[in-house]
């Protein structure tokens, strides 16, 4: 009987086991990696991984192995040339490395090739002292994902042998109330649930993506995070999911593994062609100017995009401040 794969509960390395253990000065050297607009951060984790497990067991039943990410990885800058060298030249290359993902932040130029803690702020002992510099600062790019989680799908829409109709009609759905990305040319990347439900003889109910873009102009997390939850607000639902835009979160970018059955779907990712290959997007200016779409206006973008999503504001308030 195949079993699911063991996964460990991994415990943080002591500071001092710290991959390199950067020496001296680098340990604390604040200096960013040199920068692109273009570029896309790549890691590389130590030994766990960054994609799920699908096993099929004598019941035939599906049994799932979450990832087993370690607590270190190494990063390194890719540089992409338009929506269709950053589909064919990284992001399809990246479906079959399952120990390796993305994070939209930029590193530190003193971790580049070196496996370190994915830290974005800096950390403190209990007595207050300092022992790690944040390793990802937020920086404009131009590759922005689109993370759609467990949107529902209409009866019948939903075909393992043609996975892309699912898709297309997801887009319609959204475009309804971001028509920003109307006519854009996309990558598409379906999650690793994705086939799973036919494969246990139901119905397909629900359907999570990612849907990757190249802006006209480069944007940082905070900006798309805002653009992301004014959309999720005038919708009334949960059009996109904001986590992917901090610095230093994982996007999984890995096809998940499968034991015991063939994965359900030929092709997990293909791109949608459009009329235009870069998107426009109206975003809040992160140096604090005004920012006005559909009836909604942030007199300091800067102050409120900082205040979304924590305890004391939450998501509404900032999102509906001087509307």
């Amino acid at each position: 009987m195949l079993k699911p794969p063991v996964r460990s509960h991994r415990q943080p390395p002591p500071i001092e086991a710290l991959g390199d253990g950067l020496p001296g000065e680098a340990a604390t050297d604040r200096t960013l990696a040199p920068y692109h607009q273009d570029d896309l951060c790549v890691i590389e984790d130590q030994e766990g991984l960054l994609a799920k497990t699908h096993v099929l067991d004598d019941d035939d039943e599906i049994e799932t192995a979450d990832f087993d990410q370690s607590f270190l990885s190494r990063p390194s800058l890719h540089r992409h040339h338009g929506i269709r060298d950053l589909s064919e030249r990284l992001l399809k290359p990246l479906e079959q490395h399952q120990r390796m993902a993305v994070v939209f932040g930029q590193p530190r130029k003193a971790v580049i090739g070196r496996f370190y803690r994915r830290w974005k702020d800096d950390q403190h002992d209990d007595a207050g002292e300092l022992i790690g510099i944040g390793n990802y600062t937020g920086v404009p790019r131009t590759a922005r994902c689109f993370d759609i989680d467990k949107s529902l799908l209409p009866p019948g829409q939903w075909n393992a042998d043609l996975p892309q109709r699912a898709i297309r009609h997801l887009l319609g759905e959204i475009r309804k109330h971001a028509p920003e990305l109307e006519g854009v040319t996309c990558h598409v990347h379906h999650s690793s649930s994705a086939g799973l439900d036919e494969l246990c003889g139901e119905a397909c109910r629900k359907i999570s993506a990612h849907l990757w873009f190249v802006t006209s102009k480069p944007i940082t997390g905070k900006q798309l995070k805002a653009w992301m939850l004014v959309k999720n607000a005038e919708a009334g639902l949960k059009l996109f999911d904001p986590a992917p835009t901090t610095p230093n979160q994982v996007l999984y970018t890995a096809n998940p593994c499968f034991e015991g059955v063939d994965d359900p779907l030929y092709d997990r990712s293909f791109l949608i062609e459009g009329e235009r290959d870069t998107l426009d997007l109206d975003v809040p200016d992160d140096t604090g100017q005004a920012f006005v779409s559909t009836g909604t206006h942030y007199e300091n973008a800067g102050k409120w995009l900082d205040l979304m999503g924590t305890s004391e504001h939450g998501f509404h308030d900032p999102i509906i401040h001087h509307a």
